[in-house]
């Protein structure tokens, strides 16, 4: 699991919410163009440019199709967090490269949410809990740790197509022990490459 780390919401979001009134009450999807386009670079910037739940790179192009702002405490149940800035993040897209539903992260997981059986999408609080197999699944780090298994399974993490990656992640990063962490990291953008928190968790390092 990915997370993110976030700093304080952009100003634009500060400055629509402030103009909330009795006459008008700020809700989602954001009506304002200006506001909606800092809150995704905000998060995109805060997520390394990767999706907060499986760590694949963004693809900004269509909302909706290649990415959606997500929202980790459902509008359904949690009304009054749907512009709340620290409820928001990225994810990948709510379509898969075939244009069929997409089948993990925040599609996936869809209205689920339980508050002892979340994890907050903080990096690296929320990576630190979960370890990685060579065959590129991901796996609870402690038995124990019923959060991080319910994770995996809500957002299904251990798909098919993940897995394979993640594995020919792993290949790559033992084949080649050249490999160091500025490979997996891109320094004047401040963006990583994909799954680049699994690199970073192999060096026993953390991302910038």
């Amino acid at each position: 699991m990915k997370g993110a780390i976030k700093e304080s919401q952009p100003q634009a979001l500060t400055d629509w919410l402030s103009k909330a009134c009795p006459d008008w009450h700020p809700c989602y999807p954001f009506n304002d163009r200006n506001v909606k386009d800092s809150v995704i670079q905000a998060l995109y910037k805060a997520q390394r440019g990767l999706c907060v739940y499986c760590g694949c790179k963004l693809n900004l192009s269509q909302q909706g199709k290649t990415f959606h702002i997500e929202h980790f405490k459902p509008q359904s149940t949690y009304p009054d967090l749907q512009v709340d800035y620290s409820n928001l993040y990225l994810s990948c897209g709510q379509e898969d490269t075939k244009g069929s539903r997409s089948q993990t992260c925040g599609t996936y997981k869809g209205n689920w949410f339980e508050e002892d059986k979340a994890i907050d999408p903080i990096y690296p609080e929320c990576t630190n809990r979960f370890q990685y197999t060579l065959n590129g699944e991901i796996k609870a780090l402690s038995s124990e740790d019923v959060a991080a298994s319910t994770m995996i399974t809500k957002l299904n993490l251990n798909y098919a197509e993940l897995v394979r990656e993640r594995k020919e992640l792993f290949l790559e990063l033992d084949s080649k022990e050249e490999l160091v962490e500025e490979d997996f990291w891109n320094n004047k953008e401040k963006t990583a490459e994909k799954y680049a928190h699994i690199a970073y968790y192999h060096f026993n390092k953390t991302l910038p």
